[in-house]
């Protein structure tokens, strides 16, 4: 996985993820103040589900990535992508920020936000931090280590090259962000995690 703008963070903050609004009791992504036409990229493999043109979002592009979550990119100037486009690998052109819809003033800004498999305006609970969940998705990691991210709620595991993370399903929290598999684990985590790759 990529951020989806290049010097993402040297970008400052608008709302943040969570933070009340004038508009609403909790901001659903998070706000990048950056200039308008700045190329927007697709963060990792997935296809373009729709691009709309809403009042208050202005252009927003609907990109459903790999794990079936939903990116929303809105205000933009112009979407490069779109659903005929099939899928895109990771780093692809998809569109450009800019100042459109009702909801961005003066500022040239893009609100990004990602939801689990669709988008539920009116249920925040199904939104994730985009900015935790990109930094603990392009983080490299410690090869064969079990990471739990505090981002999505799910367990993965790092394989040998120390970047490739794998889904491990578990209904179980473990305290620890990282453990290593060479030491001692919980034996039914170890299993579930060398069982199935």
């Amino acid at each position: 996985m990529i951020y989806p703008i290049k010097n993402f963070q040297s970008y400052k903050l608008g709302y943040t993820f969570g933070q009340p609004t004038y508009y609403s009791p909790h901001h659903l992504g998070v706000d990048i103040i950056c200039p308008s036409w700045t190329p927007i990229y697709s963060p990792t493999k997935g296809i373009v589900d729709t691009v709309v043109n809403g009042t208050q979002g202005g252009v927003t592009l609907h990109f459903r990535d790999e794990n079936d979550y939903v990116w929303r990119f809105m205000h933009l100037t112009k979407a490069e992508a779109t659903h005929g486009w099939g899928k895109l690998e990771e780093g692809r052109l998809i569109c450009y920020s800019g100042n459109t819809g009702s909801l961005v003033g003066n500022t040239p800004h893009v609100h990004i936000d990602i939801s689990k498999h669709s988008v539920q305006i009116n249920n925040f609970s199904n939104f994730i931090d985009p900015l935790l969940y990109l930094k603990e998705h392009t983080m490299s990691y410690k090869p064969n280590s079990i990471i739990f991210s505090k981002a999505d709620k799910e367990f993965y595991w790092v394989k040998s090259d120390g970047n490739t993370l794998l889904f491990i399903p578990h209904d179980r929290l473990v305290q620890a962000c990282s453990m290593s598999l060479s030491t001692p684990v919980e034996e039914s985590l170890k299993d579930k995690a060398v069982g199935m790759f």
